[in-house]
């Protein structure tokens, strides 16, 4: 566990973390214009709803070799301890 929580805390480190409204946003440029950001992660205060980017969830399986339930449960536990919010549901 303390090998993916560093790769997530990696992962964040190079994002950028917004917070508008009632949401949590993680995102990354992935390109020199202003427009070339890829969303990875959002967060929906008003139903608990993490989003998660399907592209992420398919390196993290393919990384750390779990299923897709196995991951959306470390994700949401880590996201739940990074961001001190409850998780009600991952899509």
């Amino acid at each position: 566990m303390e090998f993916i929580d560093s790769f997530l805390k990696g992962f964040l480190s190079k994002c950028a973390i917004y917070s508008p409204d009632s949401f949590i946003l993680i995102s990354q440029k992935v390109g020199d214009d202003d427009d070339s950001w890829v969303e990875y992660m959002e967060y929906d205060y008003s139903d608990g709803r993490l989003w998660v980017n399907k592209e992420f969830t398919k390196r993290f399986i393919d990384l750390f070799n779990f299923g897709i339930e196995d991951t959306r449960h470390l994700i949401k536990q880590w996201f739940e301890k990074e961001f001190n919010v409850e998780v009600k549901f991952v899509e």
